[in-house]
């Protein structure tokens, strides 16, 4: 009834190896130093897990193109979606002032995905992104931004906006060739102080620019007031980069299971009927 590698295994392996037989038909034998080598391959097959939001299989699609599978451009949503996103969560007004007309695609792992206004766990997001993708032509600069939009708190937001990253001079698409002036930090967490909104957004810079204001590396104070008081919208306008071509944004903060406040958007039928009110 049961492989005779079944019993070569130790005691303890032999009877989770029968009980495995028994349950789902899978043999456990010896690998003879081949184990690591079968589990990396393994690895590389398992798909990645959904977001918070439960609906990250269009992202993850996108995102898995680069590391080898699945097919690109697989997060498109229309302007209207990117727009509900953003007001549902404040970041229209709070941060940009319109929503941009595609997706950052933005992953930091497989299992770290953004996908707009997903909860996402600050520990796991303290290397910078692994995988950024946006519309973009040849010839062109971009500029990328990542900011904190709730310092110190979401109810208190008197040091908003918090810079963690900002690349100017992108060439084409190649993120690592454009000049970070201000280096890449991850999110700090103040515990209990509820969710915050990190903002990625990304400009199509008229030519090169020069970077005017204080640049700061990742080895910097991560509290350093320099990092403070920033605000994408004057950046934007500083720079004349208009409006961001490409966005997106997640929620962290310690512990995750902190509520995040929604606002509730008109729907169609309301605003007909204010319409029709006010006709």
């Amino acid at each position: 009834m049961f492989p005779k590698n079944c019993f070569r295994l130790s005691g303890t392996t032999r009877r989770i190896a029968i009980l495995l037989l028994l349950l789902t038909g899978t043999v456990i034998t010896e690998d003879n130093g081949h184990t690591e080598n079968n589990f990396n391959a393994a690895k590389e097959k398992i798909p990645p897990s959904p977001t918070a939001d439960g609906n990250a299989s269009a992202a993850a699609a996108s995102i898995e193109n680069s590391f080898g599978t699945a097919t690109p451009n697989a997060q498109n949503k229309s302007k209207d979606v990117i727009e509900s996103f953003l007001l549902s969560h404040a970041v229209i007004p709070d941060v940009l002032a319109v929503a941009s007309s595609h997706v950052l695609e933005v992953a930091y792992s497989r299992r770290s995905i953004i996908n707009f206004g997903n909860k996402l766990e600050p520990a796991l997001l303290q290397k910078k992104p692994r995988h950024i993708v946006w519309p973009w032509t040849n010839g062109s600069f971009y500029s990328l931004v990542l900011v904190d939009a709730d310092v110190p708190s979401r109810k208190a937001r008197a040091f908003a906006e918090r810079i963690h990253w900002l690349v100017v001079n992108i060439p084409n698409n190649h993120i690592d060739e454009g000049e970070h002036v201000i280096e890449y930090i991850g999110p700090i967490v103040t515990p209990r102080s509820g969710m915050h909104r990190y903002i990625f957004a990304m400009f199509k810079q008229p030519g090169r620019i020069e970077y005017e204001k204080t640049k700061i590396s990742a080895q910097s104070n991560r509290m350093s007031r320099d990092r403070l008081y920033f605000h994408i919208q004057e950046f934007a306008a500083y720079y004349r980069l208009h409006d961001p071509i490409a966005v997106n944004f997640f929620l962290g903060g310690w512990p995750l299971d902190q509520p995040v406040p929604i606002v509730t958007l008109p729907t169609k039928e309301s605003k007909s009927t204010a319409s029709d009110v006010n006709s």
